[in-house]
């Protein structure tokens, strides 16, 4: 049997022209359910709701395409409702996730009033972090897209491809 494979609308409505700008992908099958990019801190209640409006019980992992606030800045709060949840990112990503606090200034400096919406990330537990082995062994192959970000990672799971920002800007 297929996965069912849904996309998240996570608006932005205090930010003008973000509607149905930020996105994220939920992949449920009997095997593996996964969640990519859960987007940005302000949008995590509203994520959570609609994971369990949706009948989403159980999470084995949250792949995250690059660290970026409005991409992965949600992630403590998906860990907090889906604590079963591993992490995957790239390496170069993981120091980020753990200590969030030198990303949120920079984010800051950089996207100024956008990053005070997207809200301030909450650190994750070193221990959730999977590996890509780990992720393998789920089906699921992991390809390095350096571009938009030095670590920005593609992911593929059966005949899907979830490119994040692969073909988006870059800097």
């Amino acid at each position: 049997m297929a996965p069912l494979l849904d996309l998240i609308d996570l608006d932005q409505p205090a930010l003008e022209g973000q509607r149905r700008f930020i996105s994220c992908w939920v992949s449920r099958g009997p095997e593996i359910t996964f969640l990519v990019d859960p987007g940005p801190p302000s949008t995590a209640t509203d994520l959570v709701a609609r994971l369990r409006e949706m009948g989403v019980e159980r999470l084995d992992y949250v792949l995250l395409t690059h660290i970026h606030l409005d991409h992965a800045g949600a992630t403590a709060e998906v860990l907090d409702a889906f604590p079963e949840a591993r992490v995957l990112c790239h390496d170069l990503g993981r120091q980020h996730l753990v200590a969030p606090q030198r990303l949120w200034e920079g984010s800051r400096q950089v996207l100024g009033k956008t990053a005070d919406v997207y809200g301030a990330p909450r650190p994750v537990a070193a221990d959730a972090l999977a590996n890509e082995a780990e992720l393998m062994a789920g089906g699921v192959l992991t390809i390095p897209t350096p571009g938009h970000a030095a670590h920005h990672l593609c992911f593929v799971h059966g005949d899907t491809l979830f490119a994040g920002e692969a073909a988006g800007t870059f800097m």
